[in-house]
């Protein structure tokens, strides 16, 4: 008879357990619906999913034009120096220049403006891998260094 008893109190304790595990669930899928029916929530399932695949293929579009900011980017004008100097000794002031503008890769232009008392010339010429193929004087050396330094 005790072992009877011990049954159908656990028993009783195993079914109060499942009854209040059942209300909890109820009052979770109450609060989940909030007075909506199944198939709203299907719909609000379905627009989620249709909103995460265009996100997915905006943010694929955002990758590639990334990347062609990248490429770009790497061939734009990153790097500049400059240096005033005065190439003549009857001149006073350095009213003369030079501006090396250089890519990522050192590749670019040198501008030299050399100014005098009766003109002013302006020479331009290709850098490559921080070198030209032209004879550099000292002030447009300098300047390519300061360029890549910087």
């Amino acid at each position: 008879m005790e072992q009877t008893t011990i049954i159908i109190y656990v028993s009783g304790a195993l079914a109060l357990f499942a009854f209040l595990s059942f209300i909890l669930l109820q009052l979770r899928l109450k609060k989940l619906f909030k007075g909506k029916k199944a198939s709203d929530l299907e719909y609000v399932i379905a627009t989620i999913g249709g909103k995460l695949e265009s996100q997915t293929e905006e943010q694929q579009k955002i990758k590639e034009h990334l990347n062609d900011i990248e490429k770009r980017l790497k061939t734009s004008v990153r790097k500049v120096g400059v240096t005033r100097f005065n190439p003549f000794e009857d001149l006073g002031g350095d009213q003369s220049f030079a501006i090396a503008m250089l890519d990522e890769h050192n590749n670019g232009a040198l501008i030299t403006s050399l100014h005098g008392r009766e003109r002013t010339m302006i020479y331009a010429k290709p850098i490559e891998k921080g070198k030209s193929t032209y004879n550099l004087t000292k002030e447009e050396a300098e300047t390519i260094q300061k360029a890549i330094g910087s």
